[in-house]
C-alpha cells in the first residue's frame, strides 16, 4: 500500500488523539522539567516541526498520520530485535542487570511498577544499556544511501560529486579503530563523554 492510499484509508479522525496530546504539550516539550533535565520528545511531536522546503509549507495533519502509521508497521520487527537483544545481553551479564535495576530502582517510587515518561532523563545507565547493545547488535547493517553534494575527502580518500555513499553501521560499531573493545558488551563506555570510543 503506497503512502497516499495507506493515508486515504485512515480516518481524519484518527489525528484526533495526537492532536489533543500534542496541543497540550507544545508548550512543555522544549523545557526542562524541575530536575533540570530535558525532556524526552516523542516521534509524532517532532513531524509537526518538519518544514517542507520545496513544497514551503508543514505536514499536513493526515500526512503526519500516515507517518506514524508507517514508523508503528515498518518498525514492528527491528523493534522487537533491539529489545529481544537487549534483554539477552542483560541475561549474560548479571551485574550489569542488577546495575540497571538498581538505578530504576532509585527513581521510581515505593509501590510503582512501571517507568514513566517523566522516569527517562533520570536514567542514563538504561540509556548507555540501549545504546550498547545497539553498537554491538544493530537492527539494520546499512543505513540510508547518501549522495554527496561536491567533491569531498573522507579519510584520504576522495569522494566525488554525485557519488552514492552506503555506510555499513556494523563495521562502525565494531570498529577496532573507534572502539577500545568493540565485541565487549560494556554499557560504561556510554556513561563517558567519549561514548565508549578511543
Amino acid at each position: 500500500m503506497g503512502r497516499a492510499s495507506s493515508a486515504s484509508a485512515i480516518s481524519g479522525e484518527s489525528i484526533g488523539p495526537f492532536d489533543k496530546s500534542l496541543k497540550g504539550n507544545e508548550r512543555k516539550k522544549h523545557e526542562s522539567d524541575e530536575h533540570g533535565v530535558e525532556p524526552v520528545v516523542p516521534y509524532v511531536h517532532t513531524l509537526f516541526d518538519v518544514h517542507l522546503i520545496e513544497e514551503k509549507r508543514k505536514l499536513e495533519e493526515q500526512e503526519i498520520v500516515t507517518l506514524c502509521s508507517e514508523f508503528f508497521t515498518a518498525g514492528t520487527d527491528t523493534t522487537s530485535t533491539a529489545l529481544e537483544l537487549i534483554m539477552a545481553n542483560l541475561v549474560k551479564h548479571p551485574q550489569i542487570q542488577h546495575k540497571l535495576f538498581e538505578e530504576i530502582k532509585g527513581i521510581i517510587s515505593e509501590g510503582e511498577v512501571e517507568i514513566k515518561d517523566e522516569h527517562l532523563g533520570m536514567t542514563p545507565y538504561l540509556r548507555a544499556v540501549i545504546l550498547e547493545s545497539l553498537r554491538l547488535h544493530p537492527p539494520t547493517h546499512f543505513l540510508i544511501p547518501r549522495c554527496v553534494t561536491k567533491d569531498v575527502v573522507l579519510g584520504g580518500f576522495l569522494v566525488p560529486k554525485n557519488t552514492v555513499v552506503m555506510f555499513v553501521e556494523s563495521e562502525m560499531g565494531q570498529s577496532r579503530d573507534v572502539w577500545e573493545n568493540p565485541m565487549e558488551f560494556d554499557p560504561d563506555g556510554f556513561m563517558s563523554d567519549s561514548d565508549g570510543r578511543k
